[in-house]
């Protein structure tokens, strides 16, 4: 597919940029709950704050933790933490950034304009030559 076979949406017909948006908010949709569902494991295995050793029982109880079966999201979450825990900088921080603790990677200040002031007094010019 090349640039030219590329149309702008808003030079298509109402009903196919319906349908194009529709498709892409249920992408949306989707991607949310993935991420969300990250999150929340990533959260509810962090609680148990296991040791390396005993990942393995935790994959065992998981079910009467949490009442539902390992999902693969649930899977990854435990590993991550196991790599954190062996000492793993960067599981630690995906962890991090996943559970919303990232810190911001930009500083914003915010700041009001300056403003000009008339109250200041006009200097008087000197009249030497009169």
């Amino acid at each position: 597919m090349s640039k030219e076979d590329l149309i702008p949406i808003n030079k298509r017909t109402k009903r196919e940029a319906k349908e194009i948006s529709q498709k892409g908010g249920i992408a949306s949709g989707k991607s949310r709950r993935v991420k969300r569902d990250m999150r929340a494991s990533l959260l509810m295995f962090g609680e148990f704050n296991p040791k390396p050793e005993t990942v393995s029982e935790i994959l065992a109880t998981h079910k009467q933790i949490s009442g539902k079966d390992l999902t693969l999201t649930d899977a990854l979450s435990v590993k991550m933490w196991n790599l954190a825990l062996e000492g793993n900088t960067k599981a630690a921080e995906f962890i991090r950034d996943t559970t919303g603790q990232k810190p911001a990677d930009k500083l914003t200040v915010e700041t009001e304009p300056p403003t000009i002031s008339d109250d200041v007094p006009k200097s008087k010019k000197s009249n030497k030559g009169k």
